[in-house]
């Protein structure tokens, strides 16, 4: 497999769009790729497409919701990476799988913004976590309508494990006519991100 470093050379259109459903997934799952695309000369665009306000906070708040609390600590990561340009929709966090809307949305967003490079979960949504497969089965659809071949998809996952197994398990039932393993082919997909997982 190549490196990451040589799959973000041969993309003429150095603009990257980093797509996520909650704050915080795109700093564990692509936060070295961002640093390294910058530093490559890319334009980097972060979305998120909810607060992540139905996440659990195990630090006292002191009065504010987990959404006000994941938003300041996104602040706090793109600052850290150097991220100007990212944007954080409202949607609701654990509902993405039976809302439209947010679809509609997406598909528009980038048609706009034109990437070269569309970085999401893989197909398993590495975790199960429904809004993750809802939201990277959209994506794959959107970059299916658009039609530019000139816009390559990244998926990030975890090294090894059962991904495999999960997106066998879990992504049936969100397809109206499941052929999982026709799904790459379907794309100009260039590899697959593996960050390891540290030892606990």
């Amino acid at each position: 497999m190549k490196s990451n470093d040589s799959l973000l050379e041969i993309i003429t259109n150095k603009k990257m769009l980093v797509v996520f459903p909650h704050p915080d997934d795109e700093s564990v799952m692509a936060g070295g790729l961002i640093q390294r695309a910058m530093a490559g000369g890319y334009q980097v665009t972060v979305l998120t497409l909810t607060e992540g306000g139905r996440g659990k906070i195990h630090i006292s708040g002191r009065g504010r919701s987990s959404a006000e609390i994941r938003r300041q600590e996104m602040a706090s990561a793109m600052s850290r990476l150097g991220v100007s340009d990212w944007i954080m929709w409202k949607f609701d966090d654990g509902k993405l799988r039976r809302t439209m809307r947010w679809r509609e949305r997406l598909s528009k967003f980038v048609s706009e913004t034109s990437p070269g490079l569309v970085v999401t979960y893989d197909l398993s949504g590495v975790s199960g976590h429904p809004d993750h497969i809802s939201l990277s089965l959209e994506v794959f659809r959107t970059l299916k309508r658009i039609k530019n071949k000139k816009i390559k998809l990244l998926w990030v996952s975890f090294a090894g494990g059962n991904k495999g197994r999960m997106v066998d398990m879990r992504v049936d039932g969100y397809l109206q006519k499941p052929k999982l393993r026709r799904l790459p082919a379907a794309l100009p997909l260039l590899a697959e991100i593996a960050p390891k997982r540290r030892p606990s």
